[in-house]
C-alpha cells in the first residue's frame, strides 16, 4: 500500500503557490494500490500525461494540505511515483501550465528550489530538539521570530538565499537561531548620507544605540562616539565583507576616511526577515541593506523606503494619530525615524550600505508572548499542531468549552484587535498598511489576541482620494516616499496583504487543526464585516468589495519567482502577476471564478 503521509513542507508550499496561479487543474479520484484518494490532477499537454497529487484537505482560503506520493500518469500506464525535483521539472517545462520560460530562467528556478529544500531539511535537523518548545510553550518575541522554520507557506522556494553559502546560513539566518555582534565603521561625516527626525536627531539616536549596549565597555563607547568629525555606522557583518570589496570603500580605508573597528558589543539576532536585527537591550531594531535575494526580492534598501519610515514617524507624532490612537488602542506602529548610508563616488547614497533604525517595543515584559503572525500560523513540520492551535486548545481547556467554540472565540477577538483597526484606517483615513503575516506581530494575553504591532514602513501608503486631507494634516506627505496610490490599486494590494495573506491564513490554520470549519469561519468573518459596515465607515468601498465581489486578488509568488522578477525594484512588473482567486467571503450567490478552481473546505 502506498504511503499517505503528509507531503514535505517544501513540496506543499510549491503546490499551494502553483494552484493559485494555474487554471487547468481539477479534482479527481486517484487509484493508489488498494485504495482510492481525492487528488489534484494537472495535465501535461506537452507530454500527453498528467500529474496527480493526493489531497489531505482542500481549503477555500487557498492553503491546501497534500499527501505523498507525487504521481506521474502516462498514457496506458499505471500511476508512477516521482521525486519532487522531477515533479517541479515537469511543471515548469510545460508551457500550457506556466507559459514559455527560457532555459536560463528554468535552471535558476530549479537551483533556488534545490537550495530552499536543502535549507529546510538542514533547519529541521538543527532545530529538532527545539520543536516541542517552538510549537507548544510560551515564547518571547525573538524566539517566535526565529521559530519561522519553513518560510512562506505559499511560495515555491520559501527558504532560498541565492548568495548565502551553507555556512553563511548557519551563521546569519534566523531559522538557525543565529546571533552575532554588529560590525562597526567610523566614517567622516561628509561621506555619510544620514538623518533623523525633528524629535530624534541622528546623533542622539546613535549615542543611544551605543551607550545602551551593556557589552560595550567605556573605552569602546569612547572610540565610537569620541570624535566629533566622525559618526559610527553599524553594519551587518555579512554585508560588511561585500562592502569592503568595493573600490570606493577601499579608497576610504586607505585614506583613513573610514575606519573598520570590527565586531563589537552585544549579540544581535536576526528576526524572521533575516536582514532586521534585534537585541532586547536596544531601543532600536536595525534593518539593513543586504545584497541577497530572499524569496522574490533583492533586499537592498531604496531612498523611498527610509523616507516612508520618517514619514510614518511624523504621522505618529501628529494630532491626527493621537485621535487614531484613542480610537484604535489595540493597534501600534513601529516607526523608522533614522537612516544612514555611505555616499557613493557621485555623492548619492550607496544603497548597499544603508541601515534604518526601527523603534523596538519588545523589551522586558513586552517581549513575552509577542508572536509574528507567520510563526503563529505555521504548520508543524512533522505533522503536529501549530502554535495557534496550541493557544486555542489552552483556551478550550481553561474555559471548559469545545475546541471549535474556542476557535470561534479566538477568531472573533482577532478580528476586533487586528482586522478592525486596519480596515478603519483605510476607510476613514485613507491610510494603507500592507499588513501581511510577516509584517504583523500579535501580542497575546491569556492566549487571546491583545495588541497588533505593524512593522516595515516600506509597506505603507495613502489613498489618492484622501491625499488632500492627509497633506493638510502633514504637509508633503508621500512626495519623497512615493507611496500615494489610486484607490483601486490600494484595494487590490490591501486585499492581498491583509485579507488573503493574513486573515485567510488564520482561517486555514484554525480549520486544519480542527478548531472550526472553514465555511463557518468565513461566515463569521462576513458577519464581522457587515457589522463593521453597519457601525459606519466613511468609505466602505473596500469592505463592500470583500462582501460582494466574487473574486479577490492574490500575489503570484510562483510566476514572480519563475520569471525572476525582483519585486522591490520592478514594482510595476510584479503587479502583472497578480491573479484572481475565488472570494470565499462574498455572498453565497456570487458566481464562482471559473479560472481558479479553489475548492470548498473538504473537512
Amino acid at each position: 500500500m502506498p504511503s499517505t503521509r503528509p507531503l514535505a513542507p517544501s513540496a506543499g508550499a510549491f503546490l499551494n503557490a502553483l494552484l493559485r496561479e494555474v487554471s487547468d487543474w481539477e479534482l479527481v479520484r486517484a487509484p493508489l494500490g488498494d485504495i482510492s484518494l481525492q487528488a489534484v490532477s494537472l495535465p501535461l499537454a506537452g507530454k500527453g500525461a498528467r500529474l496527480l497529487v493526493p489531497v489531505q484537505r482542500l481549503s477555500s482560503a487557498g492553503r491546501h494540505r497534500f499527501l505523498e506520493p507525487l504521481l506521474l500518469v502516462e498514457t496506458g500506464a499505471p500511476p508512477r511515483e516521482i521525486a519532487f525535483r522531477r515533479f517541479a521539472e515537469l511543471v515548469i517545462g510545460d508551457a500550457a501550465l506556466v507559459g514559455r520560460i527560457s532555459p536560463e530562467a528554468r535552471a535558476l528556478f530549479l537551483a533556488r528550489l534545490d537550495d530552499s529544500e536543502r535549507r529546510i531539511r538542514k533547519v529541521l535537523e538543527a532545530r529538532r530538539q527545539d520543536l516541542d518548545a517552538l510549537f507548544a510553550a510560551p515564547l518571547r518575541f525573538i524566539e517566535a521570530e526565529q521559530a519561522l522554520l519553513l518560510g512562506h507557506p505559499v511560495h515555491p522556494t520559501p527558504k532560498s538565499y541565492d548568495e548565502f553559502s551553507e555556512s553563511d546560513a548557519g551563521d546569519f539566518a534566523p531559522e538557525f537561531a543565529s546571533a552575532f555582534p554588529l560590525r562597526w565603521f567610523l566614517v567622516r561625516r561628509q561621506h555619510l548620507q544620514a538623518s533623523g527626525t525633528e524629535d530624534l536627531p541622528l546623533e542622539a539616536a546613535l549615542e543611544g544605540l551605543v551607550t545602551s549596549d551593556p557589552a560595550l565597555p567605556p573605552a569602546a563607547r569612547s572610540e565610537l562616539l569620541g570624535d566629533s568629525r566622525r559618526l559610527p555606522l553599524p553594519v551587518h557583518p555579512w554585508q560588511a565583507q561585500r562592502l569592503l570589496e568595493l573600490p570606493a570603500l577601499r579608497r576610504l580605508l586607505a585614506t583613513g576616511e573610514l575606519i573598520d573597528l570590527g565586531p563589537k558589543g552585544s549579540a544581535y539576532r536576526p528576526t524572521s526577515s533575516l536582514r532586521t536585527l534585534y537585541a532586547e537591550h536596544s531601543d532600536f531594531m536595525l534593518k539593513f541593506s543586504i545584497s541577497l535575494r530572499v524569496t522574490n526580492s533583492l533586499r537592498v534598501l531604496l531612498p523611498k523606503e527610509w523616507e516612508r519610515g520618517k514619514e510614518v514617524h511624523r504621522l505618529l507624532q501628529s494630532p491626527l494619530w493621537r485621535e487614531i490612537a484613542r480610537r484604535l488602542p489595540s493597534f501600534k506602529v513601529m516607526s523608522e525615524p533614522v537612516h544612514l548610508a555611505l555616499r557613493d563616488p557621485e555623492g548619492g547614497p550607496l544603497l548597499e550600505s544603508a541601515v534604518i533604525l526601527r523603534r523596538n517595543p519588545f523589551r522586558g515584559e513586552a517581549a513575552q508572548d509577542a508572536c509574528v503572525m507567520a510563526t503563529l500560523c505555521q504548520d508543524h513540520p512533522l505533522g503536529g499542531r501549530s502554535r495557534l492551535a496550541w493557544h486555542v486548545r489552552r483556551i478550550a481547556a481553561r474555559e471548559g468549552i469545545s475546541a471549535e467554540a474556542a476557535g470561534a472565540a479566538w477568531f472573533r477577538r482577532f478580528c476586533t484587535v487586528a482586522l478592525r483597526p486596519l480596515l478603519i484606517l483605510q476607510a476613514d483615513y485613507g491610510l494603507l498598511f500592507g499588513a501581511h503575516q510577516q509584517n504583523t506581530v500579535l501580542r497575546l494575553e491569556q492566549d487571546y489576541p491583545a495588541v497588533l504591532y505593524y512593522r516595515d514602513c516600506q509597506g505603507t501608503g495613502y489613498c489618492d482620494s484622501r491625499i488632500a486631507e492627509l497633506t493638510e494634516a502633514l504637509p508633503g506627505l508621500g512626495e519623497l516616499a512615493e507611496n500615494t496610490v489610486e484607490d483601486a490599486l490600494g484595494h487590490r494590494l490591501l486585499g492581498y496583504y491583509l485579507i488573503v495573506n493574513n486573515v485567510f491564513n488564520v482561517i486555514a490554520s484554525l480549520a486544519h487543526a480542527g478548531l472550526g470549519r472553514e465555511p463557518r469561519l468565513f461566515e463569521q468573518l462576513r458577519r464581522f464585516l457587515l457589522d463593521l459596515r453597519e457601525d459606519g465607515l466613511r468609505d466602505p468601498s473596500f469592505v463592500d468589495g470583500l462582501l460582494r465581489t466574487p473574486e479577490i486578488w492574490s500575489k503570484g509568488n510562483f510566476l514572480t519567482c519563475l520569471q525572476n522578477i525582483n519585486e522591490n525594484h520592478r514594482g510595476g512588473e510584479q503587479l502583472a502577476v497578480y491573479r484572481p482567486m475565488a472570494n470565499p467571503i462574498a455572498a453565497r450567490d456570487a458566481p464562482a471564478l471559473a479560472a481558479a478552481p479553489i475548492l470548498a473546505d473538504a473537512g
